[in-house]
């Protein structure tokens, strides 16, 4: 009975790590890994933020009638690349960032920043999970831009660089895709294309997140059963069955059954599925998370008991071009001519922010792996 729009979101506060998927039906959101500090370097700003308005603008719906009934978007493998551009811009351009990033008190000193962002989890799990993120800046071999910049990032946020003919496209989608596809166990095969660059590029700003993690209490048994998509609608799914330890409770709020599930050796990682009360209550379900994204922060479980669990195996794969979205935040200038992205090259702008995720629920566990890329292209 469970349709699916899934979220999926790592939490880090001080020295622990809390990661959660978020399962909300039939449309999917794979979140990143955060960090809690005075900065709000804790994504959840930006996090709730990019929630809304997925659920509320048109773009959603639209997407749908496109025949994509699966959505995921990666808030940290974005926030990732916009913090990257982040010191490189001025003006309107870093108001806008700042305030949609969630840097509300910027400017601060960029030490700052780059000190809670580098505080990340990577590889970082006791045992049975993995959390794997990386960054690297692709760069032009006649129209780099400003090494000062490049520089900085590199040492600020673990970027890797590497200098690439764009006049050569077949041969730079080329490294830019393995590069992806190495960095997320083979999962993300094909960020970009040749037709995502040309001359004009000075740059290419990719960043990646991989997860993988077996279910505590070991691995559920396969059923046939059917799995209901909208309303009466029903298709036969394999489900996964058991009977285990789990928390669980129905929420008023979001007129929805929640149910968490923990990963093997983490007692900070939980898996949380979101299952309307009423067969076809998705979109009710959507409403009321954009109208109060706050609650998914503050859900509160009582503790663990036994009881029968059966959820849905799937994998699902998912790309977007993230332009509108993020317009719709308020990061509008980034894209324009008049960038104000000068620090990082004169006469630069953002052309599209791309992004490409994977996420497998099976059995014995969860895999995930979200890529995002950016162009910087010069114009005269």
């Amino acid at each position: 009975m469970l349709q699916t729009c899934y979220s999926y979101q790592l939490f880090k506060y001080c020295d622990t790590m809390r990661v959660t998927i978020w399962i909300s039906l039939c449309f999917l959101i794979v979140l990143g890994v955060v960090q809690s500090n005075d900065l709000e370097l804790d994504g959840e700003a930006f996090s709730r933020n990019l929630i809304k308005h997925l659920f509320t603008n048109e773009w959603m719906p639209r997407y749908v009638e496109l025949g994509k009934p699966n959505v995921l978007v990666s808030p940290f493998s974005l926030k990732a690349i916009l913090m990257t551009i982040l010191d490189g811009a001025s003006g309107e351009s870093l108001m806008e960032l700042a305030r949609v990033l969630g840097f509300e008190k910027y400017p601060l000193s960029i030490d700052d920043f780059s000190q809670g962002y580098n505080r990340r989890a990577d590889d970082s799990f006791k045992s049975g999970a993995r959390l794997h993120s990386a960054n690297k800046i692709f760069i032009s071999n006649t129209n780099p831009p400003n090494p000062n910049y490049v520089e900085k990032v590199r040492n600020w946020y673990k970027t890797e660089t590497q200098t690439v003919n764009f006049a050569e496209s077949k041969r730079t989608e080329n490294l830019i895709n393995q590069w992806v596809e190495q960095q997320t166990n083979h999962r993300i095969t094909r960020l970009v294309t040749d037709s995502d660059f040309d001359r004009s590029t000075t740059s290419i700003l990719a960043s990646t997140l991989y997860f993988s993690g077996r279910w505590h209490g070991g691995s559920f048994s396969r059923v046939a059963n059917t799995f209901y998509l909208f309303g009466d609608v029903g298709v036969n799914k394999t489900m996964l069955y058991d009977y285990r330890e789990a928390r669980y409770k129905r929420s008023k709020k979001l007129s929805a059954d929640i149910l968490e599930l923990t990963f093997d050796g983490e007692d900070d990682v939980s898996m949380l599925f979101f299952l309307p009360n009423q067969r076809n209550g998705l979109a009710a379900l959507q409403k009321a998370i954009a109208k109060q994204s706050d609650v998914l922060w503050s859900i509160k479980l009582p503790k663990s008991q036994q009881m029968a669990v059966v959820i849905p195996e799937f994998n699902i794969e998912s790309s977007l071009n993230l332009r509108e979205l993020l317009s719709k935040m308020g990061v509008k200038r980034i894209f324009e001519p008049n960038a104000q992205l000068d620090r990082i090259s004169p006469g630069v702008h953002i052309e599209n922010v791309l992004q490409k995720l994977y996420i497998n629920v099976t059995a014995d566990g969860v895999e995930a792996a979200a890529a995002s890329g950016l162009r910087f292209h010069h114009h005269e």
